[in-house]
Protein backbone atom coordinates (compact mmCIF):
# COMPACT_ATOMS: atom_id res chain seq x y z
CA UNK A 1 0.00 0.00 0.00
CA UNK A 2 2.92 2.61 0.86
CA UNK A 3 4.79 1.74 -2.51
CA UNK A 4 1.46 2.31 -4.65
CA UNK A 5 1.05 6.19 -2.61
CA UNK A 6 4.95 6.58 -3.21
CA UNK A 7 3.93 5.64 -6.73
CA UNK A 8 0.92 8.24 -6.90
CA UNK A 9 2.89 10.86 -5.57
CA UNK A 10 5.85 10.60 -7.83
CA UNK A 11 3.38 10.41 -10.66
CA UNK A 12 1.09 13.11 -10.11
CA UNK A 13 4.27 15.61 -10.24
CA UNK A 14 4.54 14.19 -13.71
CA UNK A 15 1.11 13.92 -15.00
CA UNK A 16 -1.27 17.00 -13.17
CA UNK A 17 -3.86 18.48 -15.53
CA UNK A 18 -2.99 21.86 -16.19
CA UNK A 19 -6.33 24.21 -16.21
CA UNK A 20 -5.26 27.12 -18.42
CA UNK A 21 -4.43 25.57 -21.17
CA UNK A 22 -7.93 25.49 -22.97
CA UNK A 23 -8.41 29.56 -22.14
CA UNK A 24 -5.40 30.54 -23.96
CA UNK A 25 -6.32 28.49 -27.06
CA UNK A 26 -8.09 28.81 -30.08
CA UNK A 27 -10.07 26.68 -32.56
CA UNK A 28 -7.71 25.71 -35.13
CA UNK A 29 -6.45 27.28 -38.03
CA UNK A 30 -5.58 24.38 -40.39
CA UNK A 31 -6.14 20.61 -40.00
CA UNK A 32 -4.42 17.87 -41.93
CA UNK A 33 -4.90 14.33 -41.00
CA UNK A 34 -2.28 13.28 -43.49
CA UNK A 35 0.21 11.82 -41.60
CA UNK A 36 3.12 12.67 -44.51
CA UNK A 37 2.42 16.01 -43.14
CA UNK A 38 3.18 15.50 -39.51
CA UNK A 39 6.37 13.29 -40.79
CA UNK A 40 7.93 16.64 -42.53
CA UNK A 41 7.03 19.05 -39.90
CA UNK A 42 9.12 16.47 -37.66
CA UNK A 43 11.80 15.90 -39.95
CA UNK A 44 12.42 19.43 -39.36
CA UNK A 45 12.57 19.26 -35.45
CA UNK A 46 14.74 16.78 -35.70
CA UNK A 47 17.32 18.79 -38.13
CA UNK A 48 16.83 21.54 -35.34
CA UNK A 49 17.36 19.44 -32.70
CA UNK A 50 20.80 18.68 -33.79
CA UNK A 51 19.87 15.88 -36.15
CA UNK A 52 18.75 12.41 -35.88
CA UNK A 53 22.72 11.44 -35.91
CA UNK A 54 23.28 12.80 -32.60
CA UNK A 55 20.01 11.82 -31.12
CA UNK A 56 20.87 8.16 -32.25
CA UNK A 57 24.47 8.55 -30.66
CA UNK A 58 23.49 9.12 -27.28
CA UNK A 59 23.74 5.73 -24.68
CA UNK A 60 22.67 7.80 -21.90
CA UNK A 61 22.15 10.84 -20.61
CA UNK A 62 21.39 12.86 -17.04
CA UNK A 63 18.82 15.13 -16.87
CA UNK A 64 19.19 17.96 -13.44
CA UNK A 65 16.43 20.20 -12.28
CA UNK A 66 15.21 22.47 -9.56
CA UNK A 67 11.49 22.79 -9.86
CA UNK A 68 9.16 25.40 -7.75
CA UNK A 69 5.05 24.25 -7.40
CA UNK A 70 3.53 27.51 -7.95
CA UNK A 71 0.42 26.73 -6.09
CA UNK A 72 1.50 23.58 -3.78
CA UNK A 73 -1.88 23.39 -0.84
CA UNK A 74 0.50 22.18 1.50
CA UNK A 75 4.27 23.84 1.16
CA UNK A 76 5.45 22.41 4.52
CA UNK A 77 5.00 18.64 2.59
CA UNK A 78 6.05 20.28 -0.87
CA UNK A 79 7.47 23.27 -1.86
CA UNK A 80 9.66 22.43 -4.58
CA UNK A 81 11.49 19.45 -5.44
CA UNK A 82 14.61 18.86 -6.58
CA UNK A 83 16.01 15.84 -9.51
CA UNK A 84 18.15 14.13 -11.02
CA UNK A 85 17.67 11.39 -13.24
CA UNK A 86 20.13 9.28 -15.30
CA UNK A 87 18.76 7.38 -18.39
CA UNK A 88 20.39 4.63 -19.42
CA UNK A 89 18.99 3.34 -22.45
CA UNK A 90 16.76 1.53 -23.97
CA UNK A 91 15.70 0.30 -20.50
CA UNK A 92 17.30 1.75 -17.00
CA UNK A 93 16.73 4.01 -15.29
CA UNK A 94 18.03 5.90 -11.44
CA UNK A 95 16.69 8.75 -10.19
CA UNK A 96 17.07 11.15 -6.95
CA UNK A 97 14.31 13.56 -6.10
CA UNK A 98 14.24 15.47 -2.98
CA UNK A 99 11.52 17.83 -1.35
CA UNK A 100 13.68 18.62 1.61
CA UNK A 101 12.73 20.93 3.51
CA UNK A 102 9.39 19.58 2.63
CA UNK A 103 7.99 16.60 4.80
CA UNK A 104 8.12 14.11 2.04
CA UNK A 105 11.84 14.04 2.26
CA UNK A 106 13.75 12.39 -0.46
CA UNK A 107 13.51 9.09 -2.40
CA UNK A 108 15.90 7.59 -4.71
CA UNK A 109 14.52 4.84 -7.08
CA UNK A 110 16.48 2.54 -9.39
CA UNK A 111 14.46 0.52 -12.07
CA UNK A 112 15.90 -1.68 -14.29
CA UNK A 113 12.61 -2.96 -16.75
CA UNK A 114 14.60 -5.98 -18.45
CA UNK A 115 14.98 -7.57 -15.29
CA UNK A 116 11.66 -6.24 -13.91
CA UNK A 117 13.30 -4.65 -10.89
CA UNK A 118 12.80 -1.50 -9.07
CA UNK A 119 14.38 -0.27 -5.65
CA UNK A 120 13.36 2.26 -3.91
CA UNK A 121 14.61 4.17 -0.38
CA UNK A 122 14.41 6.93 2.06
CA UNK A 123 14.35 7.66 5.13
CA UNK A 124 13.97 5.27 7.23
CA UNK A 125 12.23 2.74 4.56
CA UNK A 126 13.38 -0.63 3.96
CA UNK A 127 14.24 -1.47 0.63
CA UNK A 128 11.64 -3.56 -1.35
CA UNK A 129 12.94 -6.79 -2.87
CA UNK A 130 12.86 -6.95 -6.75
CA UNK A 131 9.09 -7.07 -7.12
CA UNK A 132 7.04 -9.76 -8.98
CA UNK A 133 5.69 -8.65 -12.37
CA UNK A 134 2.84 -10.32 -11.39
CA UNK A 135 2.17 -8.09 -8.17
CA UNK A 136 3.85 -4.57 -9.37
CA UNK A 137 3.11 -4.65 -13.43
CA UNK A 138 1.18 -1.35 -12.99
CA UNK A 139 3.82 0.65 -11.04
CA UNK A 140 6.44 -1.44 -13.50
CA UNK A 141 4.32 -0.24 -16.41
CA UNK A 142 3.78 3.61 -14.85
CA UNK A 143 7.02 3.74 -14.75
CA UNK A 144 8.33 2.68 -17.91
CA UNK A 145 5.72 4.70 -19.83
CA UNK A 146 7.93 7.87 -17.43
CA UNK A 147 10.77 6.70 -18.80
CA UNK A 148 9.58 6.59 -22.38
CA UNK A 149 7.66 9.93 -22.11
CA UNK A 150 11.16 11.51 -21.03
CA UNK A 151 12.95 10.70 -23.95
CA UNK A 152 9.92 12.68 -26.12
CA UNK A 153 10.42 15.36 -23.98
CA UNK A 154 13.85 15.43 -23.89
CA UNK A 155 15.18 14.20 -26.79
CA UNK A 156 12.38 14.09 -29.19
CA UNK A 157 13.60 10.83 -30.82
CA UNK A 158 15.75 7.91 -29.85
CA UNK A 159 16.76 4.75 -31.61
CA UNK A 160 13.89 3.32 -29.04
CA UNK A 161 11.38 5.75 -29.11
CA UNK A 162 9.95 6.97 -32.29
CA UNK A 163 6.31 8.45 -32.73
CA UNK A 164 3.27 7.16 -34.62
CA UNK A 165 1.83 9.89 -36.73
CA UNK A 166 -1.55 10.88 -36.77
CA UNK A 167 -1.40 14.03 -38.41
CA UNK A 168 -0.52 17.84 -38.38
CA UNK A 169 -2.33 21.28 -37.99
CA UNK A 170 -1.72 25.14 -37.10
CA UNK A 171 -3.41 26.37 -33.99
CA UNK A 172 -2.99 29.78 -32.19
CA UNK A 173 -2.10 29.91 -28.63
CA UNK A 174 -2.08 33.71 -27.33
CA UNK A 175 -0.95 35.62 -30.57
CA UNK A 176 1.66 32.88 -31.39
CA UNK A 177 0.57 30.37 -34.63
CA UNK A 178 2.58 26.99 -33.99
CA UNK A 179 2.67 24.02 -36.21
CA UNK A 180 1.22 21.14 -34.47
CA UNK A 181 2.63 17.60 -35.07
CA UNK A 182 -0.46 15.20 -33.30
CA UNK A 183 1.59 11.71 -32.52
CA UNK A 184 1.07 8.38 -30.23
CA UNK A 185 4.04 8.27 -28.24
CA UNK A 186 3.47 5.03 -26.46
CA UNK A 187 0.59 2.24 -25.52
CA UNK A 188 -0.86 1.57 -22.46
CA UNK A 189 -3.00 -0.96 -20.72
CA UNK A 190 -6.00 1.28 -19.70
CA UNK A 191 -8.33 0.44 -16.63
CA UNK A 192 -10.91 1.80 -15.11
CA UNK A 193 -12.98 1.04 -11.81
CA UNK A 194 -16.06 -0.67 -12.40
CA UNK A 195 -18.16 -2.37 -9.49
CA UNK A 196 -19.09 -6.05 -9.74
CA UNK A 197 -20.78 -8.96 -8.47
CA UNK A 198 -24.29 -8.86 -5.63
CA UNK A 199 -21.77 -7.05 -3.42
CA UNK A 200 -20.40 -4.14 -5.44
CA UNK A 201 -17.38 -4.08 -4.31
CA UNK A 202 -15.15 -1.67 -6.80
CA UNK A 203 -13.08 -4.03 -8.99
CA UNK A 204 -10.13 -3.23 -12.01
CA UNK A 205 -11.10 -3.84 -15.55
CA UNK A 206 -8.91 -3.52 -18.46
CA UNK A 207 -10.06 -1.82 -21.25
CA UNK A 208 -9.11 -3.46 -24.78
CA UNK A 209 -9.65 -1.36 -27.37
CA UNK A 210 -8.26 2.13 -25.56
CA UNK A 211 -4.30 1.56 -25.43
CA UNK A 212 -3.06 4.55 -27.39
CA UNK A 213 -1.55 7.64 -25.45
CA UNK A 214 -2.12 10.86 -27.75
CA UNK A 215 0.64 13.74 -27.63
CA UNK A 216 0.69 16.99 -29.72
CA UNK A 217 4.25 18.67 -30.52
CA UNK A 218 3.49 22.21 -30.55
CA UNK A 219 6.97 23.66 -32.82
CA UNK A 220 8.09 27.42 -33.00
CA UNK A 221 7.46 28.44 -36.49
CA UNK A 222 10.98 29.97 -36.67
CA UNK A 223 12.80 27.75 -34.43
CA UNK A 224 11.28 23.95 -35.60
CA UNK A 225 11.71 23.10 -31.86
CA UNK A 226 9.08 21.98 -29.49
CA UNK A 227 8.05 24.72 -27.68
CA UNK A 228 5.03 22.50 -25.88
CA UNK A 229 4.04 19.25 -25.61
CA UNK A 230 0.69 18.21 -24.69
CA UNK A 231 -0.40 14.82 -23.81
CA UNK A 232 -4.25 12.98 -22.45
CA UNK A 233 -3.19 12.63 -18.63
CA UNK A 234 -5.75 10.11 -17.79
CA UNK A 235 -3.98 8.04 -20.75
CA UNK A 236 -0.64 8.42 -19.32
CA UNK A 237 -1.68 7.36 -15.99
CA UNK A 238 -3.56 4.18 -17.72
CA UNK A 239 -7.02 5.03 -16.45
CA UNK A 240 -8.79 5.33 -19.91
CA UNK A 241 -9.01 8.17 -22.60
CA UNK A 242 -9.57 12.14 -22.13
CA UNK A 243 -8.89 15.32 -23.00
CA UNK A 244 -5.36 16.80 -23.97
CA UNK A 245 -4.88 18.28 -20.65
CA UNK A 246 -1.42 18.03 -19.61
CA UNK A 247 1.08 20.67 -20.64
CA UNK A 248 4.73 20.88 -20.25
CA UNK A 249 6.12 23.85 -21.89
CA UNK A 250 9.48 24.09 -23.14
CA UNK A 251 11.51 27.28 -23.40
CA UNK A 252 15.36 29.00 -23.48
CA UNK A 253 16.84 26.28 -25.57
CA UNK A 254 20.72 25.86 -25.37
CA UNK A 255 23.75 23.75 -27.38
CA UNK A 256 24.54 21.16 -25.46
CA UNK A 257 26.79 18.72 -27.44
CA UNK A 258 25.45 19.41 -30.80
CA UNK A 259 21.77 18.99 -29.62
CA UNK A 260 19.50 21.81 -28.71
CA UNK A 261 18.07 21.25 -25.14
CA UNK A 262 15.22 22.94 -23.19
CA UNK A 263 16.56 24.67 -20.09
CA UNK A 264 12.95 25.37 -18.78
CA UNK A 265 11.19 22.62 -18.69
CA UNK A 266 7.41 23.41 -17.03
CA UNK A 267 5.18 20.83 -16.67
CA UNK A 268 1.74 21.13 -14.83
CA UNK A 269 2.37 23.36 -11.82
CA UNK A 270 6.28 23.43 -11.50
CA UNK A 271 8.63 26.47 -12.46
CA UNK A 272 11.77 24.75 -13.10
CA UNK A 273 15.15 24.97 -14.33
CA UNK A 274 17.53 22.04 -16.16
CA UNK A 275 20.89 20.71 -17.12
CA UNK A 276 21.94 18.09 -19.16
CA UNK A 277 25.39 15.69 -19.63
CA UNK A 278 25.32 13.00 -21.98
CA UNK A 279 27.18 9.74 -22.38
CA UNK A 280 28.28 10.08 -19.12
CA UNK A 281 30.74 7.35 -17.14
CA UNK A 282 28.46 5.51 -14.66
CA UNK A 283 28.85 3.63 -11.58
CA UNK A 284 27.00 0.37 -13.13
CA UNK A 285 26.79 -1.02 -9.15
CA UNK A 286 23.88 1.17 -8.56
CA UNK A 287 21.92 -1.38 -10.80
CA UNK A 288 23.24 -4.15 -9.41
CA UNK A 289 22.42 -3.64 -5.92
CA UNK A 290 19.32 -2.16 -3.81
CA UNK A 291 20.22 1.87 -2.52
CA UNK A 292 20.68 2.70 0.84
CA UNK A 293 19.83 5.98 2.68
CA UNK A 294 23.69 6.83 2.62
CA UNK A 295 23.22 6.95 -1.11
CA UNK A 296 21.35 10.28 -0.53
CA UNK A 297 23.21 12.23 -2.72
CA UNK A 298 21.94 13.88 -6.60
CA UNK A 299 25.27 12.94 -7.94
CA UNK A 300 25.60 9.37 -6.37
CA UNK A 301 25.57 7.34 -10.06
CA UNK A 302 28.77 9.25 -10.52
CA UNK A 303 31.84 6.57 -10.65
CA UNK A 304 33.86 9.02 -7.98
CA UNK A 305 30.85 9.26 -6.11
CA UNK A 306 31.88 6.50 -4.13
Amino acid sequence: MRACSIFVLSLLTIVSPTMFWRASTVANQTDDKSPQRAKTLWEQALAAKGGRERLYAVRNFVASSKSRFRLSPRPDVAAGLTEESLYVLPGKWWFFEDYRPGKMGYRINVLDFDRVIWWSAGPGKKVPLPPRPDLDKSIIEGFEYRFRQAQFLYLLETKWAKPTFIGARTESVGRKNYDVVETVIAEREMRRPVREGPTKRLQVEVIDNEREVRADFYLDRKTHLPARIVIDSRAARGSGKGSMDYVCRLDDYADVGGIQMPQIVNCGDKENQTTYQFNVDYDEAIFERPPTSADAKPDAWRVTAR
